[in-house]
């Protein structure tokens, strides 16, 4: 089986867009007269209620919805003229409208092969006649398969992709069953593509929704399974589940997450797997939390579900999600660090060193830990900085006299920062406040000191500094400093 490749896609997509493009504007008033919108998004959200469904039955054939009044009352001998007159209206969304109504009624009463014919007649290759083929695909009432024979043999590619959109608008109105569909391949990556969309915007059942949707994932993984798109099973996977949050959030979210647990092979991307957690957060975040802890036990992968849903949850409501943290004691201490983490990232994004530090210090996890660490360390390096610029003996006489939030280590950058702006003010300095200076802060700044002769070349007074340095780290890195300075000026 043969499947379209990325470049193929990138096409495909574009051509998509431009097809749907003269659609948007109609589509909008369609989500209230016909309940469909935007076909990348809402064109497939479906009609809310079954007496308004089209059905297939037993035989594979599908009876129609309801339509408008006004579209009902024209005659089929006069639908072409009607299109004719449609057509030569200024673009408007109810002219949009009126035309996707005519032309679903079109292929409902004379059937899809038929109304593609006449509408050929009426129209040349261009926005006009994508938009009535697209909704003559949407309004077919023959079996699933005949109306894939006929999109498979039209001749130009544009018109083709235009049925496609039809096509995803009519899985989503339907109850064409996938044993149907599958009976219809093979299909080629579009094709699959335009079905699983379709059946990601289908309104689950009534009477059972979670059970449907449950089977409905259940066939609609299946179905790319069989089809053999290996990386791009994905994409498509995501697509669906990112599509169906719009009409079950918290489902779609315990569905996306046991379909990980489930195969190794799926795993959605960080578009797809956030929007679901987006969607099921902006739903409820209470109801979304509980989804989250009922499948963290189960989950392979739990570091990034609990830290993409604290981020989710922070985003709608920061004060319930930092009263969940610290009053849920369910979790371990790695539970507790991958939840911990977004808060610190949010103080760390506001400038808040102090906030950053407390949520630091509830991170457990090795790896978070040495990736806020670092994060932590370069804020408060930025801080020196700013306040050295400003400032350089209020900042430094204050770190010296135990005023300043700053650990006595970080001396030696607030050193350092000076030295390079106003080398000979710096070196004034020391020699005004050398002799007052303990032993521990003195250190810090003989490191300083050290660092700035060693990249001068002055390796000698470099040492002389370092004779100072009494903690082992500190000492260690500015005398491998100096050593690979005077091996350089060996070589």
């Amino acid at each position: 089986m043969k499947f379209a490749t990325y470049s193929q896609k990138v096409a495909l997509s574009v051509s998509l867009t431009a097809v749907l493009l003269v659609a948007l504007a109609g589509f909008r008033l369609l989500r209230e007269r016909l309940e469909i919108g935007n076909p990348g998004a809402q064109i497939v959200a479906g009609v809310r209620n079954s007496a308004s469904a089209i059905d297939e039955d037993n035989s594979g054939r599908i009876t129609p919805r309801r339509l408008p009044l006004k579209t009902q009352d024209i005659p089929v001998e006069d639908i072409g003229d009607h299109l004719r007159s449609l057509l030569r209206q200024p673009y408007s969304n109810e002219r949009q409208s009126e035309i996707w109504n005519v032309c679903e009624k079109l292929s409902g009463d004379v059937g899809v092969e038929e109304a593609m014919r006449i509408i050929s007649e009426l129209a040349g290759p261009g926005q006009n006649r994508a938009w009535m083929l697209s909704a003559v695909v949407s309004g077919s009432r023959e079996n699933f398969g005949m109306v894939m024979s006929m999109i498979r043999n039209l001749e130009y590619k544009d018109d083709n992709d235009a049925c496609l959109n039809g096509l995803t608008s009519l899985v989503s109105k339907t109850n064409v069953s996938l044993e149907r569909v599958t009976d219809s391949g093979p299909f080629s990556y579009r094709e699959l593509s335009a079905i699983v969309v379709g059946l990601s915007h289908r309104p689950a059942d009534s009477d059972d929704p979670i059970g449907d949707l449950k089977e409905r994932t259940k066939n609609v993984i299946s179905v790319i399974n069989s089809a053999d798109l290996n990386s791009d099973s994905n994409q498509m996977l995501g697509e669906y589940f990112r599509n169906l949050s719009l009409l079950a959030p918290q489902t779609t979210l315990a569905l996306m997450v046991e379909t990980m647990n489930r195969s190794k092979s799926f795993e959605p991307s960080d578009l797809d797997y956030n929007w679901v957690l987006n969607a099921a957060f902006k739903s409820d975040p209470r109801q979304a939390i509980e989804v989250v802890q009922s499948l963290l036990k189960g989950t392979a992968s739990s570091d990034r579900l609990i830290s993409s849903s604290i981020r989710q949850w922070m985003k709608y409501d920061l004060n319930s999600a930092l009263q969940w943290y610290s009053t849920s004691d369910q979790f371990g201490s790695e539970i507790k660090s991958y939840a911990a983490f977004p808060f610190f990232e949010q103080a760390v994004a506001g400038g808040d060193l102090s906030a950053s530090k407390q949520w630091y210090e509830r991170i457990d996890d090795p790896v978070l830990k040495r990736k806020a660490e670092g994060q932590v360390w370069s804020m408060e390096r930025d801080i020196v900085r700013r306040e050295v610029s400003k400032d350089p003996e209020l900042a430094i006489q204050s770190m010296i006299a135990g005023d300043s939030s700053h650990q006595d280590y970080w001396l030696e950058e607030a050193i350092a920062t000076w030295a390079v702006k106003e080398p000979t003010k710096a070196q004034a300095w020391y020699q005004q406040n050398w002799n007052s200076l303990s032993a521990n802060k003195a250190q810090y700044v003989a490191a300083a000191f050290a660092t700035q002769a060693t990249k001068q070349g002055d390796t000698a007074t470099a040492r002389q500094w370092a004779a100072y340095i009494q903690d082992a780290k500190t000492k260690q890195r500015i005398e491998t400093g100096i050593a690979k300075a005077e091996s350089a000026k060996q070589n």
